[in-house]
């Protein structure tokens, strides 16, 4: 788990919650279900009018990978291909087998792919090609996932000033029922809130 996603966030949005509070607003009028549906939906709509649903869909299975993640730590997989490598040295290629069961091996299939390319008596330099390539296509494919968050980033604050512009039209609209005014306006700038937070 990576503590300090969880941290950044815990504060920044403490930090606007509790200065929300200490200006004496309650917190009943930072959470407005209209202006976040105009927004998370609004902002949801275009990113499917920019990339199709499976790229966005994708996008959406690695947010549990920002507060989960393990990290680039490429300590232990350098420990378990000197362990490979000795083994092969001793007792032959086909000795790797039994290591392709090994839990942190079959957990990255990219690594597996590897000792089996090997074990298979491929030359190095066609491993290292066919890894290569499969590196930077997935290096590519989770750089579209990155991009959709970039539009959504994008047309966020732009959805936010459109919902902050719907509550005005609501408020304009209420001019004589001075409760609806004020809720048209709370609607209207917690969108925007909303669009650019």
């Amino acid at each position: 788990m990576d503590i300090t996603t969880i941290l950044g966030l815990a504060l920044g949005l403490g930090g606007i919650l509790l200065g929300a509070t200490m200006e004496g607003l309650p917190l009943s009028t930072i959470i407005q279900p209209t202006a976040a549906m105009i927004v998370f939906g609004g902002t949801f709509g275009a990113t499917l009018l920019q990339y199709p649903l499976g790229f966005v869909m994708k996008a959406i299975k690695l947010i549990p990978q920002i507060f989960f993640s393990k990290g680039g730590d490429p300590g232990p997989v350098i420990q378990k291909i000197q362990e490979l490598s000795k083994t092969s040295r001793k007792e032959g290629l086909l000795k790797l087998e039994a290591h392709l069961e090994d839990p942190e091996i079959k957990a990255d299939p990219f690594f597996a792919r590897g000792v089996r390319m090997v074990m298979d008596g491929t030359e190095i330099t066609k491993v290292r090609e066919a890894l290569e390539v499969e590196a930077h296509y997935i290096e590519e494919e989770e750089g579209v996932s990155f991009k959709v968050f970039e539009s959504a980033g994008g047309y966020s604050p732009t959805i936010g000033i459109l919902g902050a512009v719907l509550g005005l039209i609501h408020v304009m609209s209420n001019m004589g029922d001075p409760a609806k005014l004020a809720e048209g306006i709370a609607v209207a700038f917690v969108a925007t809130v909303y669009g650019v937070g």
